[in-house]
This record gives C-alpha cells, structure tokens and sequence, in this order.
C-alpha cells in the first residue's frame, strides 16, 4: 500500500467519502495505528491526547480536550464532593495519548471496555468526522442493522 492513499481492498477509494472502518490489531504496548486514510478523515494532534467516552458497552468515542473540557470541569467540580461521581467518571472516561506516529496508545481499562484483551483486536470507525473504537463483537452484532440500510441499493448486484 502506498502511504496516503487508501489500501487497494477498499471499493470506494476512489469517492470522497467521509466514512471509513477497518479492524486493526494491537501492536506492541497495547497502540492502534492510525491508517492514512483515518488521518485524513479527523483533527487529531500529534502528540496529543484524546479523551474515551465508554458509555456505551463495546464502544468508545473519541473526542478531543477541547471538546471535553466542559464535561471534565463539571465532573471535577462534583467530584470534589462526591466520591461515587468520581468512581462513575473514572470508570466512563478514559484518557488516550496520541504518539507523535499517529498510534493511539489503549489502556487496560479501555482494553477491557472493547474486549480486546483476550483477541486484541479493535474496530476503527470514522463517520462525520467522529473516531470511535469499537469491540469486533459489538460491530459485527449491529451488522445486520447496516446492511439493511443499504440492501434497496444493491438489489441488482450480481451473483445474489
């Protein structure tokens, strides 16, 4: 693959799209690599960190420190007097550092939200411009979902 361009197994790198998934192993010290492609799609500074958002099982969102500030204030500011508010912004928000390589270095914890553990591997999806991480299992258990988002679309293709 030439760097920059999206890889050859893609059937739309040749449209402007503002989407992109691929699952992606772990390499060493537990990072995810950024493809090209990815780069291209969202703002992330390098190096930098970026902020998860676990609420949601199998799933994380990534968004930056800007756009977390708001919530990191107010949860600091409830925290200060409520232990269990900490415990809860703990156990929801994860920090992610960025390498100056574009490698997004996973925690245990967030390692453990994704089930990447075990099988380390994580789904990288990008949509509007949002970076999100997924479980492989939580993806392929939505996949049916997608696919009838498109099954009028393909009605015509060959070979069904």
């Amino acid at each position: 693959m030439t760097a920059g361009r999206p890889p050859a197994w893609n059937p739309f790198r040749a449209h402007d799209l503002r989407a992109w998934t691929e699952p992606v192993i772990l390499a060493t010290k537990d990072r995810v690599s950024l493809p090209v492609a990815v780069r291209n799609l969202v703002d992330v500074q390098c190096p930098g960190r970026l902020i998860a958002d676990m609420s949601k099982p199998g799933v994380a969102h990534l968004v930056t420190e800007a756009e977390f500030a708001e919530t990191h204030d107010t949860l600091a500011a409830a925290a200060r007097e409520n232990a269990s508010v900490a415990l809860a912004a703990l156990d929801r928000f994860q920090a992610v550092p960025v390498t100056a390589e574009y490698r997004l270095v996973l925690s245990v914890a967030l390692r453990s939200h994704l089930d990447a553990i075990q099988v380390p591997i994580v789904r990288l999806v990008v949509e509007d411009k949002r970076l999100v991480l997924w479980s492989e299992a939580a993806w392929q258990s939505g996949r049916a979902d997608r696919l009838s988002l498109i099954n009028s679309f393909t009605q015509s293709v060959p070979g069904q």
